[in-house]
This record gives C-alpha cells, sequence and structure tokens, in this order.
C-alpha cells in the first residue's frame, strides 16, 4: 500500500492518522487493516513499535462508525497496554465519545479464562455492555 487513502477509510480516520503523522502504512498495516476491514478474523505479529494497534485499531474504529449501536470487545494482558489501545481508540473515535472501558488484570499464574470469567461478572452486574 502506498498510502491509507487507499483502504477507503472514513475523513475521521486519515484526519487521525494525519495527526498522528502517518502517511505511508507499515507492513503489518498493510497485510492485517484490508482484511479485517471485510470483517475476517486476523492473527498477526511483529515487532514492537510496528504499528500493530493502529492495525487492528483502524477496523474496529470504521465498524463502530457505521453502526453506532455496535461495540468491540479487545483482550489485553496488562493495564498498561489497555491504557495504550484506550488512548489510540480515542484518538480515531475522538474523545467526546462515550468509549467504556473494562480492565481486569491477569495475574502470573491466571489464565485468560479468569480475564473472561471477571468480564462476565462486570456484564452481569451491568457495568459493561456488549
Amino acid at each position: 500500500m502506498q498510502n491509507f487513502n487507499q483502504f477507503r477509510l472514513s475523513e475521521e480516520s486519515l484526519k487521525a492518522l494525519n495527526g498522528l503523522k502517518f502517511k505511508t502504512p507499515t507492513p503489518i498495516q498493510s497485510e492485517v487493516i484490508p482484511i479485517s476491514l471485510k470483517g475476517k478474523d486476523i492473527l498477526g505479529t511483529a515487532q514492537t513499535g510496528s504499528g500493530k494497534t493502529i492495525a487492528y485499531v483502524i477496523p474496529i474504529v470504521e465498524k463502530l462508525r457505521i453502526n453506532k449501536n455496535s461495540s468491540a470487545l479487545v483482550l489485553l494482558p496488562t493495564r498498561e497496554l489497555a491504557n495504550q489501545v484506550t488512548s489510540v481508540m480515542k484518538i480515531f473515535l475522538g474523545f467526546k465519545n462515550p468509549l467504556q472501558v473494562v480492565s481486569a488484570q491477569r495475574y502470573a499464574k491466571k489464565r485468560i479464562t479468569n480475564s473472561l470469567i471477571k468480564f462476565k461478572d462486570f456484564q452481569y452486574r451491568g457495568d459493561f455492555k456488549l
């Protein structure tokens, strides 16, 4: 991909990318964004600083813009990473967007299953709606 315009993104996403000084997609972004925009599942790996967060945030944000009643659930292993992703999503969605974030920190001997159970508990109590 030469530039982000070829993904046919919303004007808001293109403005956010421009504000972040992203002109050309990284390799992971070039591979992941078109597939994910088609609604297909992805699994990608790349080095730190390669643009992975934006590679999966853009398709999520584009879907949320199309359907205002939709929601997204992003599971992350640490609070720090959750804060990073939240910041990027707020840049793309706009800071006035009512983005709800729930963090269930995973400890060394706990498995992701425990995090999912915690999310179910939040959902049951009405603290989080999907």
